[in-house]
Parts: structure tokens; sequence; C-alpha cells
């Protein structure tokens, strides 16, 4: 059929091919070129074998009058479906589709190409193909509203969709799903394809993660009232240790690995059984707050008798 196309097959086995002539050709030197001749078309096929034997055939394509009767329709974008109706339907006609289906019609379930071959009358064939994207619009990630970080600490965010060709763009901006705030604010994060797009706002507020309380000043005297000394806030998730010293440098006190407000081991005076005299103490500690950050940290503390 004018505008119409066919594949030819030549031999199989250990042959260089040449198809002549080279116009209306999708490759002359090949086994099985697509042919697509304007007029009628007689093609010679030259075989070279590898002990230098050379074979020829040839074949007549005969062009009728009937134009190319296959249409598939353009590259195709399709949003929130989920099939896709080809129809290839002709008279007296045989189909074959690229998965092997015989029927007039295909149900595309998913992106890709489609082709599909008719032949008409086992002697006119033609043939068509098509790309079909088939894409859901966008939808927003979960995220909150407003979020609450602490200070001098980045805020870390996935707002990672799962659905195809998503794309996005931040306020901060930035293009990918993942990413760190280390500043207050408002941002904005937008999701996108081409089928769409979807936008929302969110909050970032800051706050203090590291505050803690070391007195200054104890009294162990066994009134039930400042006896122990230690460190204290809720901010702190561990005292990796904490050390004593006297005037003259002598550690009167160790402990390790203690929550915020230990009054069981913390310090109550004492150095080997025995109350240590009345005066100021040096002591150092390490700290490790919620947020993870890490502080080491010196000071003194007088005890009081």
């Amino acid at each position: 059929c004018p505008g119409g196309s066919i594949p030819l097959e030549g031999p199989e086995g250990s042959f260089t091919y040449s198809w002549s002539p080279a116009e209306g050709l999708s490759d002359p030197n090949i086994r099985n070129p697509i042919a697509s001749p304007e007029e009628t078309t007689v093609y010679v096929l030259t075989l070279n074998d590898d002990c230098g034997y050379v074979f020829y055939d040839s074949l007549k394509i005969t062009i009728g009058d009937e134009p190319s009767f296959i249409d598939l329709g353009p590259d195709t974008l399709l949003c929130d479906v989920e099939t896709y109706v080809l129809d290839g339907s002709y008279p007296n006609s045989t189909y074959l589709w690229q998965n092997g289906s015989t029927q007039a019609e295909f149900i595309a379930m998913q992106s890709g190409y489609y082709s599909l071959t008719i032949t008409v009358d086992e002697n006119c064939l033609d043939w068509d193909y098509v790309s079909l994207s088939l894409l859901d619009s966008p939808v927003l990630p979960v995220l909150d509203d407003a979020y609450l970080k602490c200070l001098g600490s980045p805020l870390s965010l996935d707002a990672t969709v799962d659905q195809e060709g998503i794309e996005y763009s931040w306020s901060t901006g930035e293009t990918t799903p993942q990413i760190e705030i280390y500043d207050s604010g408002v941002f904005s994060l937008s999701v996108f394809n081409a089928c769409g797009e979807e936008g929302f706002e969110f909050e970032v507020e800051e706050e203090d993660c590291q505050k803690y309380y070391i007195p200054n000043a104890f009294s162990p005297n066994q009134d039930g009232i400042n006896d122990v000394f230690t460190v204290w806030g809720e901010d702190v998730d561990q005292v990796e240790y904490i050390r004593i010293y006297d005037r003259w440098g002598n550690l009167v006190f160790v402990a390790q690995d203690l929550e915020s407000g230990n009054l069981v081991e913390g310090w109550t005076g004492e150095f080997k059984g025995q109350a240590c005299t009345q005066g100021q103490y040096v002591w150092i500690c390490s700290l490790v707050f919620r947020d993870g950050r890490q502080l080491e940290e010196t000071g003194s503390v007088l005890l009081i008798r």
C-alpha cells in the first residue's frame, strides 16, 4: 500500500548482506531491513559467505492504489487514567501487536512503546507505533504544617513521593526530595510532573536544646535540701562524666554515664567515705544534649558545712 512498509527477510547464516537499491530501506546492509518504497520496486539481495562465494536473490514489491491504512495516533501523554485503548481496526485484516496479541484493539495499562503490524488480504502490509505516557497527577508528600528544631542544628525533611516523573522545587532553591533546613521561617515546596503541580507552605521555629543547670553551692547536711551536687536539665541526655577536684588538684569524686538530676550517683561531699572540708571545689563535666551535640564545661562549687 502507498505509504506502507514491509520487513524484508534474507536467509540466516554467516553472510554479509547488501540490498539494492538502498532507497526506501531502513538499512541496506542488514538481513531484515524495513522496506518503504514509494513506487513498485525490485530489490536485489547480494550475499557473500566466508568462503568468498556470492549469491543473489530478488523480490518485487508492488505498490497498490490504497494509501497507508494504519494510524495509532501521535505520541500521547495521558493523565490520571488506568487504561487506554489503541484501535487498529481495518476490514479484511489480521493484526500483530508488539506482545504477540492478534486482536484489533490493544488495552495499554502502562507507559511504553506500542506497535501494530496489519496485513490486508495477505498481500498488503502496514505498521505503526506510538509512545504512551500514563501519569498520575502529583500528590502532596506527608509533611507537617509546622516544625520545631533545635537552635544551631538542621531540620532534615524527606518529601519523597512514590510517583513517576515527579520533580521538586523548594523555596530554598533545592530540587531534591530530601533537604536540611538550618534557619527558622516560612518555607514552601512544590511537587510537579507533566500532569500538574501541587504545593504547600510550612513553618519552622527554633528552640534552645542545650539548657542545663549546675549549682554553684550545695550543703550536704542530710536535711533533704541541696544535699547532692549533680547536673540538671531536661535537655541533657547524658552526663558522660563529671570529675571534682579539691584546691590542691586532688581528684575527690568521679562518675560516668549519668542521667541529669541523678541524686543517687551525684557527689555527696565525701571522699573515701569521709566528709570533705568546706570550701571551693573545681568540677569538669562532659554533656550530651538531646540534639546530639556535646559540651565540655568547667566551673567551681562551694561545699557548705
